[in-house]
């Protein structure tokens, strides 16, 4: 996920004033709740370790998945046509 669809998206939550979209809202704010977002130490030891510039890349705004033996870094992998 990117910084400007999590802004946009924490601006739904923000904003809403209707109560037919409050299930829909607030089933949106969870989802943003749920979301881990990588420090920026951690993006830089990603970096460090598995940056190919134009092949791998990570954005400084990056969701992590934790497990008990490290961390996933959400990355951008180039495939070619």
């Amino acid at each position: 996920m990117n910084a400007a669809l999590a802004s946009a998206a924490q601006e739904v939550v923000d904003l809403w004033e209707t109560k037919l979209l409050a299930g829909a809202v607030n089933a949106l704010e969870g989802a943003l709740n749920d979301i881990q977002l990588a420090s920026p130490e951690l993006i830089q030891q990603a970096r460090e370790i598995h940056l190919q510039e134009g092949q791998v890349e990570i954005d400084d705004v990056a969701a992590i998945s934790t497990t008990k033996d490290g961390v996933w870094v959400q990355a951008w992998v180039f495939v070619s046509n």
